[in-house]
């Protein structure tokens, strides 16, 4: 089995909120401790480097830090298998590097298909899986403004509705009225 590139963690960064990451990566297998150090271990790799010389890294593997040389040479092995989560890691350590615009989501991608491309993995699909992930990290990001506003509306309502039992207390004592009634 191959180790994963920060691709696991980045999609639990993600998820944290909503999702119990450790059953998650319990499901697959990993240790997820061993996820989390892997993946900071790499993203710290790349963090501060040039994209030119992570480019370097990954088509030649050649000079890499041991935790990115390892996940490459495990990349050139037969017994490798692409997935998705593999494309996810890839475009999070490009984006810890330096000169890789991470608000041009065109860009980080491009660099990630080069990246593939030279590592000998099909570009189409690494296209196909990054645009499919920037599309759920879109979609989770509006499900979560809908869920923040449904909230702010329903405590909007609350807090209004609150005003207005302690505003009609027969004593007239607004305020301790209310507070009587919520003890």
């Amino acid at each position: 089995m191959h180790r994963p590139l920060p691709g696991l963690r980045q999609l639990h960064g993600g998820l944290q909120a909503h999702s119990p990451p450790a059953r998650t990566v319990a499901a697959t297998g990993l240790d997820g401790e061993d996820v989390r150090r892997l993946s900071n271990e790499a993203r710290n790799a790349t963090a501060g480097q040039s994209s030119e010389l992570v480019k370097v890294w990954v088509a030649s593997a050649s000079g890499a830090p041991a935790v990115l040389a390892e996940a490459l040479e495990a990349a050139k092995t037969e017994s490798f298998h692409y997935s998705r989560l593999f494309a996810v890691g890839l475009i999070t350590l490009i984006e810890s590097a330096e000169g890789v615009d991470t608000d041009d989501a065109e860009a980080a991608a491009k660099a990630a298909k080069e990246l593939t491309t030279a590592m000998g993995l099909a570009g189409e699909r690494v296209d196909k899986d990054l645009s499919l992930y920037r599309s759920n990290l879109e979609k989770m990001a509006m499900s979560l403004e809908v869920m923040e506003e449904a909230v702010a509306a329903e405590r909007r309502k609350r807090e209004r509705q609150e005003a207005e039992a302690r505003g009609t207390g027969a004593d007239g004592d607004s305020v301790g009225s209310a507070e009587q009634g919520e003890d």
